[in-house]
């Protein structure tokens, strides 16, 4: 008896799924619970998602499937992927829808079966990037503090006050409550 057909469609959709299972960047978001605890489940939906997503639209290009598949890893796992991973994921997806479409499924079954599934126990962090405070959002906060309340003074944890009006500082005492909170204070008239 020979063996049963497997249609292009379901060809393609385990395609998604073995890109996916060899994503690193996705394996991490889900072995590390960024996902919360349904992360395992919210990754085969994003392989059913980007499959209707090609059922249900024409001619998608790798751009387009990139920006979609960059927007499901943010919302569903708090992750955004700045390693470039994510084009060569939609590339390769989008490569393999073509390539089933055009009736040569069995270059793409022989693909899937090469694929292997990342290895993310072994990852590490690279310690050598380290995260920096962008001195650009601080500049933004600073400017959003003056915008809602005018002129502030801003107490920092060296006892250090800064006045939001003219920007001089000075040192004064004043007390930190219990709980670590530093208390922020309108400065007095001149």
């Amino acid at each position: 008896m020979a063996a049963p057909l497997v249609s292009h469609d379901e060809i393609f959709r385990q395609s998604i799924c073995s890109v996916f299972k060899s994503w690193t960047a996705l394996q991490l978001a889900v072995e590390n619970g960024c996902g919360g605890p349904y992360a395992r489940e919210k990754a085969d939906w994003m392989v059913d998602a980007v499959f209707n997503w090609f059922t249900e639209n024409d001619g998608i290009l790798p751009d387009e499937l990139g920006d979609f598949i960059a927007e499901l890893l943010n919302n569903e796992f708090d992750t955004i992927a700045e390693d470039g991973s994510v084009q060569q994921v939609s590339k390769r997806i989008c490569l393999d829808f073509d390539t089933c479409k055009a009736g040569n499924a069995e270059a793409v079954i022989e693909r899937i079966q090469k694929d292997s599934a990342a290895n993310v126990k072994n990852s590490q962090a690279d310690p050598s990037h380290e995260m920096q405070e962008d001195s650009q959002d601080s500049d933004m906060t600073t400017h959003n503090v003056q915008a809602m309340f005018g002129s502030v003074a801003i107490q920092n944890n060296e006892g250090t006050r800064q006045n939001n009006e003219d920007n001089t500082t000075r040192n004064e005492d004043h007390p930190e409550e219990n709980d670590g909170w530093t208390v922020v204070r309108k400065p007095r008239k001149r």
